[in-house]
């Protein structure tokens, strides 16, 4: 394990030492009508060597394969502007010859995976109704977990923001209404292109392309928290046979054993007690109604596959009522009271 994670460590760190070395070479190095030479060593050391040398670092850890062609593209971008324009001649072999077979490689790789993962989601698709959740399990079928965290999110994202348009299901329990959570979050959407404005109008004082690539990420989150929205009324909270499924759109969510629960309490007030973690990432400004008590830490999987882990988590259910009663009834044992 240890050596993996040393592994892991010192891959990305290769394409950035080789190129402080091209650097400190074609900068203080001797050249003596030699340029020519030595820049066609740099180039094919920040071009070739430095990608193959990551590939073989990466290459029996978890980080994907594919990454070694954001090395060769940044070696290439390097190369172009350390080594000076007329001793460009091996670079722009490169560029015309290599880059070409690079980005159509990629494309083959990115598309098969793509193929394998759209097969993989209709298979999972027929055995569970939850969109995310089938989503999830398919990118982890196809892609390292970070990767499929991450590539599970933001298709999710742009599935629930642009492409489910279906009426909400009629099982489970609600959450959207008690707490304001929509209205909310539709006020932190619309404040997002305001500020991205303002602060367009004052970095564009210093640089247009800084302005314009913070526009592009505030626009961006913009439509993110769009998705996540319209997420929350497909996704309800369920009780299942033997489990409780919190779900807070696809911010959050944990799957707990009935036979975990040791007790469920009414919140008044709208607080969340001390020490208890909060399903919502926004609870602060919607409030809790439920707090929940188990016998082990739970794990709650939020944003892009970041976890949080506690015993006492606390969350808002619009049915309050019905549900502290159903959880009861299921869960043998458990104390209900009112905090």
């Amino acid at each position: 394990m240890t050596k993996a994670i040393s592994l892991r460590q010192l891959g990305p760190a290769v394409p950035l030492f080789v190129a402080i070395i091209a650097f400190c070479l074609l900068r203080f190095g001797p050249m003596d009508g030699n340029s020519a030479l030595i820049a066609m060593g740099v180039t094919v050391d920040l071009t070739i060597l430095s990608p193959l040398l990551y590939w073989l670092i990466i290459r029996k850890t978890s980080i994907p394969n594919i990454t070694i062609v954001p090395v060769f593209i940044f070696g290439t971008l390097i190369a172009g502007i350390l080594i000076p324009s007329e001793d460009q001649q091996t670079l722009a072999w490169i560029k015309q010859w290599v880059v070409p077979i690079v980005e159509l490689a990629a494309l083959g790789v990115i598309g098969y995976h793509f193929m394998v993962l759209r097969k993989n989601l209709k298979k999972e698709r027929t055995q569970n109704t939850d969109f995310f959740s089938a989503l999830k399990l398919a990118t982890a079928q196809v892609f390292p977990p970070k990767v499929s965290d991450f590539l599970a999110m933001e298709l999710a994202t742009f599935y629930y923001g642009f492409l489910h348009w279906k009426k909400p299901p009629r099982y489970g329990y609600t959450y959207h209404k008690t707490g304001g959570t929509i209205a909310i979050l539709i006020l932190f959407t619309c404040l997002v292109p305001v500020e991205a404005v303002v602060l367009h109008l004052l970095i564009q004082q210093w640089s247009d392309t800084a302005a314009w690539i913070l526009t592009i990420i505030s626009l961006y989150t913009a439509l993110q928290l769009f998705g996540i929205i319209r997420s929350i009324k497909p996704r309800p909270i369920e009780i299942l046979q033997d489990q409780l499924w919190l779900k807070y759109g696809i911010l959050a969510e944990v799957k707990i054993p009935m036979h975990q629960i040791t007790s469920i309490q009414r919140i008044k007030g709208g607080a969340a007690p001390e020490g208890a973690m909060t399903l919502s990432p926004i609870a602060a400004f919607e409030g809790c109604n439920v707090q929940l008590t188990c016998h082990e830490v739970q794990t709650i999987r939020g944003l892009y596959g970041i976890t949080k882990k506690a015993k006492t988590i606390a969350f808002t259910v619009d049915q309050v009522n019905p549900f502290i009663e159903e959880v009861t009834r299921k869960a043998p044992g458990v104390a209900e009271s009112e905090e």
